[in-house]
């Protein structure tokens, strides 16, 4: 028995008539007739009586018609759910974040792309780095926008755009209603990070861009959110460094402060085995993006595609 003789019996049950089917379902009616016809002889039991006016389901039909609708129905919904991923408009996008997006270029693109592909369901997980390169490779992850790139060879990676590093100071401190600061202007400071991403990054960066000879950073670390260091911040723990992306959020008693010359890039990094058509789009969007920035263009997008 053949999925195709199933659809042409229903189409045939449905429009009551193998020449009304034939012209609704596009197929030659003698295509129909035979095809309902083998099923009859596989089952041994007729489907359909015979009329003037078309064709009746016999009690074998009514029984055979009923079984087998829903499961139809089910096909179809999962051959349109799979159409629908292959054009990029439906299935799911797994994100990997390593810091806030409340104020940043990548807030921007998954602003456009939810507007553009509501059906698309959007996970975001914020993880250390290894442990998002990890998934990448279990495809427990589609895309990961990382301040590295990937090193892994099994992995790919692209640069999209670099984003701006704040100083973030507590309110009263000489530097903190200034339209800029230097690094440099901060060595006497006690940094204070989180213990987890990307409290390391920012240590890692803080030692390559202050330590000299005679002099290293004064780096604590805290094992606590990025809320909480904030809070920190705010109530004279030390200072710290953040990205433009965290800057959208107002904490109490902390200023944010450009750092002069400071900035981090930010990389798309994927499995090249990942065959997830979403990503393809999502990379194809961050792209576009990319190439706005980089040629001064206004950074918002068209919510629609064109």
């Amino acid at each position: 028995m053949e999925l195709r003789q199933l659809r042409y019996f229903a189409a045939v049950a449905d429009a009551r008539g193998f020449r009304r089917a034939s012209q609704e379902i596009g197929v030659r009616q003698s295509a129909l007739s035979k095809s309902v016809r083998d099923l009859e002889e596989k089952l041994g039991v007729s489907m359909f009586e015979r009329h003037a006016g078309g064709v009746r389901l016999t009690h074998a039909g009514w029984h055979l018609i009923n079984g087998i609708r829903p499961v139809l129905e089910e096909l179809d919904a999962v051959v349109r759910t799979v159409a629908a991923e292959g054009y990029g408009s439906g299935g799911r996008l797994r994100v990997g974040l390593l810091a806030s997006i409340s104020k940043s270029h990548a807030r921007e693109l998954i602003r456009v792309w939810r507007c553009q592909h509501e059906q698309v369901a959007l996970k975001f997980v914020e993880a250390d780095p290894r442990d998002h390169f990890a998934a990448l490779l279990d495809r427990r992850l589609d895309i990961f926008l990382a301040t590295e790139a990937a090193a892994n060879p099994d992995l790919d990676s692209e640069e999209l755009w670099s984003e701006q590093i704040f100083a973030a100071l507590p309110e009263t401190h000489k530097n903190a209603f200034d339209d800029i600061v230097s690094l440099d202007d901060l060595t006497e400071e006690l940094f204070i990070v989180t213990q987890s991403a990307p409290g390391p990054q920012i240590r890692n960066f803080l030692i390559k861009r202050l330590s000299s000879a005679e002099f290293c950073p004064r780096v604590d670390h805290h094992a606590v959110g990025r809320e909480t260091l904030m809070a920190m911040v705010g109530m004279h723990f030390g200072v710290s460094l953040i990205s433009n992306g965290g800057t959208g959020v107002d904490y109490p008693g902390v200023k944010f402060v450009p750092a002069f010359g400071e900035s981090i890039r930010i990389h798309a990094v994927w499995s090249p085995d990942n065959d997830n058509p979403v990503l393809r789009r999502f990379l194809s969007i961050a792209r576009i993006m990319r190439n706005r920035v980089k040629s001064g263009a206004p950074v918002q997008m068209r919510d629609r595609s064109p």
